[in-house]
């Protein structure tokens, strides 16, 4: 049983169940987030909630917690949120709280930095890579790599900005969107053949523990459609992988904490694509909830403050787990069908955000990726059950839309994509199974 003890703590954004798990271990609470962006009932769990724009005005956040601080100190500062990895860090080495390095997080923020410190540190992984600022040096990367190119933003996740060109039309057409979304520079590098997955793991004392290695299902324009845990691989691709992410961790010099990394298995063995100092989005914590009964999300906290040791985290015995999301057609919805019925099931999470009468988007616009906020969580005994429980829900449930009067199309219901649709037309499966 986890040990209650009192102490405080901050966190920097993210999801509620990080203050949740704090609240239950009987530590006091103070949460940093955007102006009215702090989940719905997060001051169930928060002794205070400071609004700040953590990812734009640092010294904001710095200026209050510092104040905080000073009135009764904090144990450590943690965030599981994208945005706000370095301003943890920053206010970590501060204060003297300790954590991971400023350098190591961004290092994985700066997915360009990462590149470097790879090539550097471990020269068998290099992917040729280059930071363009215009759509001229991506023209001259891409002519000088002979063959398609991989660009994505150097500092966004998500998959936000991220294009494939194999022609100088394609290069002009992703370079139109990326500097749509205000981006005036990208990481360019050779585009990796090869499946890919997810890695979840847990660094302790510099130590990397992977937790699970997850099939990834994306569509064509590597839009995640959804994700299925644990991918059942060989055993010697599970070693490289693990070797492979081990090598990135030991690289940026990670101590502590969550990882996500992403890795494709190409002709001449894995490489990275990217990592994370936290764990990955897509509900991946909770589909390793329902595979291997881990609440990671409480570890990353209780570990670093010494309320819990380090628990057994590889080669656990395990459940199946997958995510998939639902694709209404573009328009204002008119109907929810079969979601009730569908989420009665006691092997299926349905999680449907918006009601009837809001619009949504594209699923790929071309310029963000826009997810509906629409999807299923499925367990079963093994990876398959869970994708065909998954599949079931994606035939029952029916998010029925009507194109706007300025959309395309006749102004007649549709309804999302079906479960056959998903995992055919319009998405690549690029492993055994459905980050």
């Amino acid at each position: 049983m986890t040990e209650r003890r009192s102490g405080r703590i901050a966190v920097i954004g993210g999801i509620v169940e990080i203050l949740q798990a704090a609240h239950a271990v009987g530590l006091d609470v103070v949460l940093v987030h955007t102006p009215g962006g702090a989940a719905p009932g997060s001051e169930r769990y928060c002794s205070e909630i400071l609004e700040a724009d953590f990812k734009h005005d640092y010294e904001t956040v710095e200026r209050l917690l510092v104040e905080r601080h000073r009135e009764r100190p904090f144990d450590r500062v943690f965030s599981l949120t994208e945005n706000g990895l370095v301003p943890a860090a920053r206010i970590n080495a501060l204060l003297g709280l300790g954590g991971n390095s400023v350098e190591s997080v961004r290092l994985l923020k700066d997915k360009a930095a990462m590149r470097r410190r790879l090539a550097e540190r471990v020269p068998h992984t290099a992917v040729r890579h280059r930071v363009v600022r215009s759509r001229g040096e991506l023209f001259e990367f891409w002519e000088e790599l002979g063959g398609p190119v991989f660009v994505k933003p150097t500092d966004s996740a998500g998959s936000i900005g991220v294009f494939r060109a194999a022609s100088a039309d394609e290069i002009r057409d992703g370079w139109a969107r990326l500097r749509a979304l205000g981006r005036a520079e990208a990481l360019a590098e050779e585009f990796l053949e090869g499946p890919e997955y997810s890695v979840e793991g847990f660094v302790w004392q510099g130590r990397h523990h992977v937790v699970a290695i997850t099939n990834t299902l994306l569509g064509d324009d590597f839009y995640e459609l959804g994700h299925s845990m644990p991918a059942e691989l060989p055993a010697d691709v599970t070693g490289r992988i693990h070797e492979a992410v081990a090598e990135l961790i030991d690289a940026v010099g990670l101590t502590e904490g969550p990882t996500h990394s992403e890795v494709r298995i190409t002709p001449s063995g894995p490489r990275i694509i990217e990592s994370h100092n936290r764990m990955g989005g897509e509900r991946l914590h909770e589909l390793m909830e329902m595979a291997f009964g881990l609440d990671l999300t409480r570890l990353s906290v209780t570990v670093p403050l010494g309320i819990e040791p380090l628990p057994r985290l590889s080669g656990l015995p395990s459940r199946g787990a997958a995510i998939r999301h639902f694709l209404p057609a573009p328009g204002r919805i008119v109907a929810i069908d079969g979601a009730e019925e569908a989420d009665a099931r006691p092997e299926l999470r349905v999680r449907i955000s918006p009601r009837v009468g809001d619009v949504v988007g594209p699923v790929v616009d071309g310029v963000t990726r826009d997810r509906t906020g629409a999807y299923v969580l499925a367990e079963g005994v093994d990876v398959a059950a869970a994708e065909a429980a998954c599949a079931r829900a994606l035939d029952t449930v029916r998010i029925r839309t009507v194109p706007l009067p300025d959309g395309p199309g006749p102004d007649r219901p549709t309804s999302g994509a079906s479960a056959a649709a998903v995992a055919g037309a319009g998405a690549t499966a690029l492993s055994t199974s459905g980050s």
